[in-house]
């Protein structure tokens, strides 16, 4: 996911979030998290070294419960591009993506064949891609039929 789309993403959920909380849940009021009901004060000081936090009683509703509004479920659809029935198809998918998505392919420029071999033998040799030797033709033929273009004569 680039920069961007990350951007994107959490403005998206920055905006129905405050949609959600504004329009449903109780305002939001301090402490965030209040002391057992039962809970009474010390009756001796702490000792040395001890932090001691007193919190006021909650006299507010709980914050999320179960059937609170705010405690909503956010579902962001996954929108996978598609994957042409090309052929090398089932070499791109048994090999490629097991590591990254089809969307970093289809985000690329339309890369000539030697760039595309290119890439498939940088993700081999770098990055360890298990990817057998007659396994490399057929990803970059696939590669190349999808996004990409023949490599130019000069």
């Amino acid at each position: 996911m680039t920069g961007h789309q990350k951007l994107a993403l959490a403005a998206l959920l920055a905006v129905v979030c405050a949609a959600a909380s504004a329009a449903d849940a109780p305002p939001i009021s301090p402490p965030l998290i209040s002391p057992p009901a039962t809970s009474t004060p010390p009756t001796t000081a702490p000792s040395a070294g001890v932090l001691s936090i007193a919190t006021p009683p909650n006299t507010s509703p709980p914050m999320f419960s179960a059937t609170s509004p705010a405690a909503r479920r956010i579902a962001i659809p996954h929108d996978e591009p598609e994957l042409p029935a090309l052929p090398g198809r089932d070499a791109f998918v048994s090999n490629c993506v097991i590591c990254h998505s089809p969307r970093y392919v289809s985000a690329q420029p339309n890369f000539q064949r030697a760039v595309w071999t290119a890439e498939v033998n940088k993700m081999i040799k770098v990055y360890g891609a298990p990817i057998a030797p007659e396994d490399v033709p057929k990803i970059v033929d696939y590669l190349v039929a999808w996004n990409g273009q023949e490599d130019k004569k000069p």
